[in-house]
């Protein structure tokens, strides 16, 4: 698990995809410590493609082929209805990852689900999730 992994991220909705403007988000995750069935790393997203600014922490853990991690980002971005960004100097709130590694061990997809509150999800229901695949560089 230790090492280098590179992927993307997209929403389920087009809606959203459309707003975000681009088709996916690209990112870099270093898995730092992996000890058993846990790790924890550190996520950086790709600005280009309106990723998260900073660098993030996440851990989690492998059950079998079945993976979990918590994304945690440093800055909270917001984006307006015409697409522009906005960074809040708070903490975002976690992002929560769960999927499947493929038998070679290099490949790993899955959904993402952010839980933005109950005001959030009735506001802007059904943008808060998506998919993700990402691979394993070194």
């Amino acid at each position: 698990m230790k090492g280098q992994w590179n992927g993307y991220y997209k929403y389920h909705s087009k809606a959203m995809q459309r707003r975000v403007g681009v088709e996916q988000t690209y990112f870099k995750i270093i898995i730092l410590i992996s000890d058993d069935n846990k790790f924890s790393g550190t996520v950086e997203d790709d600005r280009n493609t309106m990723g998260a600014p900073g660098i993030g922490l996440i851990r989690g853990e492998i059950t079998g082929d079945k993976i979990s991690f918590i994304k945690q980002m440093p800055f909270r971005m917001t984006i307006n209805s015409k697409g522009e960004a906005t960074i809040h100097p708070e903490e975002d709130k976690p992002i929560f990852y769960t999927g499947k590694i493929s038998t070679s061990r290099k490949m790993i997809f899955g959904n993402w689900e952010f839980k933005p509150g109950f005001i959030l999800k009735i506001l802007f229901p059904g943008k808060w999730r998506g998919t993700f695949v990402m691979e394993k560089i070194n």
